[in-house]
């Protein structure tokens, strides 16, 4: 078993897509990183200093989303699968329709964006997207956005914090791979049971960058994906 764990820094309801009662993870970090992950694993993503600041908490760790994975499948499986239409994006409507997160499709043997989004548009992020070419699927996930809750006084919170202030960029395993702050058995336990407490198929509140989701463009908020 893995954990992987990363700093954000957008929150728009994108990545994760936290919305009809799956979570997924289908662009941007951790899969241009190629995260070696799968059934049975988690991902966690923890607030950066560009939410935190906007949450008005600059200085206090916050634990955005963590998912427990049920699939991992490729981006075309994910857009010809009628499971998941309801994240097919659309132009119009409640953000939650809009900010879908299926919108790549195999023409031919190339996987192209289907146009029915205005996120990841452009060359960089398609092909960022497509070389990583994995979409993570959680039924099991606790989802806090806006209400982002505080790390708990707990050693795995603790490692998690020290573990990302000394790599900030890119993914750490915490568990189940190589760091300087590395959970325990123990650890895993105790954060097994803090998942468990806290999760639900309904986000606890919108994402944080929810309400200026489309404020600045795309390449912008997207340009400190890794």
């Amino acid at each position: 078993m893995k954990v992987c764990a990363y700093v954000m820094t957008y929150d728009t309801g994108l990545a994760p897509n936290p919305f009809h009662g799956l979570c997924t993870l289908a662009v941007c970090s951790p899969n241009h990183l190629n995260a070696n992950l799968g059934n049975g694993d988690y991902i966690v993503g923890v607030a950066g200093a560009e939410i935190r600041s906007r949450l008005n908490t600059p200085n206090e760790w916050r634990l955005i989303y963590a998912m427990q994975i049920d699939k991992r499948i490729t981006l075309d499986e994910y857009y010809r699968s009628s499971v998941y239409k309801s994240k097919i994006p659309k132009r119009s409507g409640p953000r939650e329709v809009m900010c879908g997160d299926n919108f790549y499709k195999l023409s031919g043997e190339e996987l192209v964006h289907t146009g029915e989004s205005t996120d990841h548009d452009w060359r960089e992020a398609i092909e960022k997207d497509c070389k990583g070419n994995r979409v993570f699927i959680g039924k099991g996930f606790l989802y806090f956005g806006k209400d982002a809750e505080p790390f708990p006084e707990t050693d795995w919170a603790t490692k998690l914090k020290n573990q990302l202030t000394y790599k900030p960029r890119g993914v750490s395993y915490i568990f189940g791979g190589r760091g300087r702050h590395l959970w325990t058995i123990d650890d895993l336990k105790s954060f097994k049971l803090f998942f468990s407490c806290h999760a639900s198929p309904i986000p606890k509140n919108n994402p944080v960058d929810f309400d200026n989701w489309k404020s600045e463009s795309g390449e912008e908020s997207c340009s400190k994906c890794t």
